[in-house]
């Protein structure tokens, strides 16, 4: 969608795709190109899609004859081509379960209503290996791992985190604040005590 826009306005610099003398109404193009976009991605929901691209550009004057459609279709397809092998969206991935091992992701109960179900697997784990748009890798701003809770270090925030929070006999001070939270589970905390 940026560079349906990009190509039509010629303002700043194009992501990936490059279109030359390109015209037309951006919202055109811009329609067009998610059009295409989540066709290629979301196939199943293709009539679906083509209703609600062709009842947008009704709604808002516009039709297919516009120069911007063609724009916003060059525009898709060339970030179809360049997203063609992402590791995005793989065929049948195994679910993620998780572990039980301290420190390792595992599904929880939740509290809210809705979707999705308690103790579900991680939704999109695949998302950890997806080649970035912008990043040079995935890991490029990733955190340091906590330390090894095996390790000096771990013990010593374990102990201190032990000793503030106790119900009774805490080592906190006057100075250190403790959140106040009531309610059932899906209460938002708010407010702090000394």
């Amino acid at each position: 969608m940026y560079d349906a826009v990009e190509a039509i306005n010629g303002r700043f610099r194009p992501y990936h795709v490059h279109i030359q003398g390109a015209t037309g109404s951006p919202a055109a193009a811009v329609a067009k190109a998610t059009h295409d976009v989540l066709v290629n991605r979301f196939p199943l929901l293709t009539m679906s899609l083509d209703k609600t691209y062709h009842d947008y550009l009704a709604a808002h004057g516009l039709s297919e004859s516009d120069p911007g459609v063609a724009v916003g279709q060059q525009a898709a397809a060339g970030i179809i081509a360049l997203r063609a092998n992402d590791g995005s969206f793989p065929p049948n991935p195994p679910p993620f379960t998780g572990g039980t091992d301290p420190g390792v992701w595992r599904p929880t109960p939740s509290y809210l209503p809705g979707p999705p179900p308690s103790n579900s697997p991680a939704l999109a784990p695949w998302m950890a290996t997806v080649t970035p748009f912008t990043l040079t890798s995935p890991s490029q701003f990733r955190a340091v791992p906590p330390p090894s809770l095996k390790s000096k270090r771990y013990a010593i925030a374990y102990n201190e985190v032990k000793a503030l929070g106790a119900a009774s006999n805490s080592t906190r001070t006057q100075r250190r604040p403790t959140s106040v939270c009531s309610g059932p589970p899906t209460t938002r905390c708010s407010g702090t005590v000394s």
